[in-house]
């Protein structure tokens, strides 16, 4: 028996032939025609997937649709060229023409969809739900847009309602990855970790080769300070996906943590490599710096306080890693900052007055070093320098 859906992907495949032979016009009536059945198989997801061939061959019909749009013969082109428009990322464009489309059609599922997706892309998290909701309303078991209608509600912060669709959907698509990836994904949002894992372990189960996943549990585990399991899920998400940048940092934290300082080192400069994260180059600065290997912690901990320039602490580590480094002049400058933010700090003019001293800058040596003796007349050390110099 010949349904809706084959007559409808009949009228696709006939248009494309008519495509290949550069029948440009008669190519979208027949894509207009498909669409008028409203057949099941073409939703958004689907009518994505259609290649319109070269990029002369897309323009061609894109001008088509055009003509018909502008010529006010059927408002079905305007779904055709937001279509056309969303697969080149041009969302503007496709957003008008969507608009454009449900003047006539407001009801219609596929439409609807494209507006949402084209407003979570845009991280519009608000309209996006507003077009979700209506458009599932026509389709309420539509997997991929409940699935997107989920992850509206997930970035909103709504985890509870998250659940209840993926829950849902659950019961109809009972093997579907995505849906036991993002219920994890709200479990582990509302602290329920033990939920979150058995989620996530159920989304493994239904793909073995899931770096992201892997990952994901190692960060449960994590949270639950079970140390041993969650190594092992983030080396496992390493080995199927060796340039997992924040799998490398999460493994290094938990080396930093149980003292096996050189693996954390390791992998977090693996892990420098792929992604770029004022902690991580905290921790690896501090790291050397422990370490006593200065010169290897100063581009870590000047990455960091790019991000950070108010963490006079990490500051003043730097200024005594470059003075240990014999790069006096660095040194000089941070120990300024550092008496402008505390003047009452006697330590910062004692160090900027041996870097001065150190390059045989003696006169700003014994004003430094007698601003610190005002905070601290009876220090012997600096008395002592005075009467060298």
């Amino acid at each position: 028996e010949h349904t809706i859906n084959d007559t409808a992907i009949d009228l696709i495949d006939q248009g494309l032939i008519y495509l290949d032979n550069e029948l440009y016009s008669q190519a979208a009536q027949l894509f207009l025609e498909a669409l008028t059945l409203n057949a099941p198989i073409l939703d958004f997801n689907y009518f994505l997937t259609l290649d319109f061939n070269n990029t002369g061959t897309r323009d061609e019909l894109y001008n088509s649709f055009l003509y018909l749009a502008d010529e006010n013969s059927t408002y079905l082109a305007h779904f055709y060229l937001g279509i056309m428009d969303y697969q080149l990322e041009n969302y503007n464009l496709a957003l008008n023409r969507f608009l454009e489309y449900q003047k006539f059609t407001s009801n219609d599922f596929n439409s609807n969809i494209g507006l949402g997706n084209i407003y979570f892309n845009q991280e519009l998290w608000m309209d996006a739900l507003f077009y979700y909701y209506r458009g599932i309303k026509h389709k309420p078991k539509n997997l991929t847009a409940n699935l997107q209608l989920a992850q509206t509600l997930l970035n909103l912060h709504e985890y509870n309602d998250a659940i209840d669709i993926l829950d849902n959907i659950k019961n109809i698509y009972s093997n579907n990855y995505n849906i036991y990836y993002n219920l994890s994904l709200c479990y582990f949002k509302l602290n329920q970790f033990d939920l979150a894992i058995e989620r996530i372990n159920q989304a493994i189960l239904l793909n073995t080769e899931s770096a992201e996943a892997y990952f994901h549990l190692g960060l449960c585990y994590n949270n639950k300070n079970i140390y041993k399991q969650s190594l092992e899920a983030f080396k496992k998400a390493i080995k199927i996906n060796p340039y997992n940048g924040m799998a490398h940092f999460e493994l290094a934290k938990i080396y930093q943590l149980i003292l096996k300082n050189d693996l954390a080192i390791t992998h977090y400069n693996i892990a420098n490599k792929t992604i770029d994260n004022a902690d991580l180059n905290y921790n690896l600065g501090i790291l050397y710096y422990e370490n006593n290997q200065y010169l290897e912690s100063i581009s870590p901990l000047k990455k960091y306080l790019i991000i950070n320039m108010d963490d006079w602490d990490t500051l003043a580590i730097l200024g005594e890693i470059f003075f240990a480094t014999n790069r006096f002049p660095e040194a000089s400058d941070i120990y300024l900052r550092l008496i402008d933010q505390f003047p009452d700090k006697v330590d910062y003019y004692y160090q900027l007055a041996e870097s001065y001293f150190k390059v045989n800058n003696y006169s700003y040596a014994i004003e430094q070093y007698k601003q610190a003796l005002v905070f601290d007349e009876e220090n012997y050390d600096i008395l002592l320098k005075l009467g060298v110099i």
